[in-house]
């Protein structure tokens, strides 16, 4: 009777609409790491700090005019109701998503054209970039009715083939360039396997009205503004470290910046992505809650793990992997394990206010985010005369810190 039951429970759970999303997304986030991290262990053997240091610097930029022109549509086409969610407001949407995509290649040109920095790799960048951000957010409107399979091996795919691709340019002698052009196979990719299963929805093209884009940064400028800050976060520290430390200091954040987000990574899909479609379709706060809090204890601990590993191991970790050359990381690294332990609580607690509309205490964070890392950053600056990758590492574990306390008190307060 006990394995009966068992079993019959066993089914129930596998059967499970949200556990069998959690399983696709969980599977193809792991195989892209995997790949990625494979790929870059070889990158890093043919590829200096200075060239990655580079390609960081010139991502960061353009990413950041991204950040700022995009109204974050995506999220708000995932949270529309489906009461009223209608061919209008796709046309809407779509219309507006592309009109923001090419307002901000454009300036991003011209400020190329101005400054005389489009080398013909930043170009590659210019088309690369504002393409994907068009693709992911058009995403949003297959991404409604939650067909997590498919986009798992959409996913999974374009990141593998570009990954294994760029490998064998570098090999082949390449160099830093492969970086660059990683980004427009991304691009690429998404666009033939979001539209080889029916993903692409496409509406006719039309110019919106002033009216228009009013009622939509009206509904947007909360997600707008926590995405600028979210956005401009990680990309004006890698800019900063860049201006303070030279493309090689910003090339040894880069790596360490990307050894500290693996467990971010590894479960972004569940304690973000998922997390906020589910946050989104329950109503009852009181229920919500509790998927929030059951979600935040199964991640706190092994992320526990893995910031304590971080703070024993990072010497033997960067130098076994990446080599003697990239041993400087080693410190930042260690630096940034309270960001490995905070940055998906944070998350998740940033998708449960996104969810609930609570956007005022999710902007008040972001405030508690920049000033830990400005205090760092501050008494650094006193304290030594200059901030090394060290401190900009501290600064960012700081940063999550004092933003997920932020709003833990609010959310324990609120109660």
């Amino acid at each position: 009777m006990t394995k009966r039951l068992y079993r019959s429970r066993l089914a129930i759970l596998w059967n499970s609409e949200k556990f069998s999303h959690s399983v696709w997304l969980s599977a193809g986030n792991f195989i892209q790491l995997l790949t990625a991290f494979g790929a870059n262990l070889v990158l890093v053997r043919f590829i200096d700090p200075e060239g990655f240091g580079k390609y960081a610097v010139a991502t960061a930029s353009i990413s950041l005019l991204l950040a700022l022109i995009s109204l974050r549509v995506s999220q708000q086409i995932i949270r529309h109701s489906n009461s009223t969610y209608d061919e209008h407001a796709e046309s809407l949407y779509f219309n507006a998503i592309l009109q923001e995509t090419l307002l901000a290649g454009v300036l991003m040109g011209a400020i190329m054209y101005l400054t005389g920095t489009a080398s013909m790799f930043n170009l590659v960048l210019l088309a690369a970039l504002p393409t994907r951000h068009f693709i992911d957010s058009c995403k949003s409107f297959y991404e409604r009715a939650m067909p997590y399979r498919q986009l798992a091996v959409i996913e999974t795919g374009v990141h593998v083939t570009s990954h294994v691709t760029t490998v064998v340019l570098v090999i082949l002698g390449m160099g830093y360039g492969a970086l660059y052009l990683r980004e427009g196979m991304f691009a690429i990719g998404a666009i033939v396997g979001l539209w080889l299963v029916g993903g692409m929805r496409w509406q006719p093209f039309r110019l919106l009205r002033i009216h228009e884009w009013r009622t939509l940064f009206r509904d947007t400028r909360a997600l707008w503004l926590d995405g600028v800050l979210e956005s401009g976060f990680a990309r004006l520290v890698i800019i900063f470290a860049g201006r303070v430390g030279g493309e090689h200091v910003a090339g040894y954040f880069f790596q360490a910046q990307r050894l500290a987000a693996i467990p971010h990574q590894l479960i972004y899909h569940i304690g973000s992505r998922l997390a906020y479609n589910w946050f989104s379709r329950q109503e009852d706060m009181h229920t919500r809650r509790k998927q929030k809090q059951l979600l935040g204890r199964m991640l706190f601990w092994p992320l526990l793990v893995a910031a304590i590993v971080t703070v024993l191991f990072a010497d033997v970790v960067i130098e076994f992997i990446f080599g003697a050359m990239w041993k400087p990381s080693a410190d930042i690294l260690r630096a940034m394990a309270g960001a490995i332990l905070f940055t998906s609580m944070f998350e998740l607690d940033r998708s449960y206010l996104a969810a609930a509309n609570k956007t005022r205490v999710l902007l008040t964070s972001r405030i508690f985010q920049y000033g830990g890392l400005i205090a760092v950053i501050a008494i650094m600056t006193v304290a030594t005369g200059t901030v090394t990758g060290f401190g900009l590492g501290l600064g960012v574990s700081c940063a999550y810190i004092a933003a997920y306390l932020f709003i833990e008190s609010r959310i324990v307060f609120s109660r």
